[in-house]
């Protein structure tokens, strides 16, 4: 069933509102298994009412192509993502991916590797070697190698925070025109 419930919030808090939505979200998740939620932004009057809604949707759009892997998302939570939504131009997006992430991705491919992997896995971990052997069950030291390789293969220094801030933008680019 594609059934929509809207639901308006006057004055509350961001917090206040996901506190509601999560225990709703809890008690009709027993009758409805493949529940989500999209939360617009707050607004200052009701008629920008249009505006939150328009957010929702494009959350919930998110949602169901799995670039955002959470059932409940709060679209002030799409951070960089939001600046992704009205771009047209997707082969900018694809040049800028390519330009990142194509020798690591074609390494993979050739060598039956999963590199690119424990790169997002690293970065998604603010680069700590222990969170990212732990998430993905593997060594430190198999971790520490891999990463090693991973710069040797890009040819980047990823102890620069510019070099990992270009690199986890490109891998969310690569998922958002996965489902582009």
């Amino acid at each position: 069933m594609d059934v929509k419930l809207m639901i308006v919030f006057i004055n509350e808090t961001e917090d206040h509102i996901s506190t509601v939505i999560n225990r709703l979200f809890h008690d009709l998740s027993y009758d409805y298994k493949d529940l989500i939620a999209g939360i617009g932004a707050n607004q200052s009057t009701i008629f920008n009412i249009k505006n939150s809604y328009t957010q929702a949707i494009k959350v919930l759009d998110l949602i169901k192509k799995s670039v955002i892997k959470k059932p409940i998302f709060l679209y002030n939570e799409l951070n960089f993502l939001k600046l992704l939504l009205p771009m047209n131009d997707l082969d900018a997006l694809r040049d800028y991916k390519n330009e990142k992430l194509y020798q690591l991705e074609k390494y993979d491919e050739l060598n039956n590797t999963k590199y690119l992997q424990t790169l997002e896995c690293y970065l998604n971990n603010n680069c700590s070697i222990n969170q990212t052997a732990k998430e993905l069950f593997v060594h430190r030291n198999t971790i520490n190698y891999q990463i090693s390789r991973i710069a040797q293969i890009l040819d980047k220094n990823l102890a620069s925070f510019k070099t990992r801030c270009d690199l986890y933008l490109a891998i969310q680019i690569k998922y958002y025109l996965e489902v582009c």
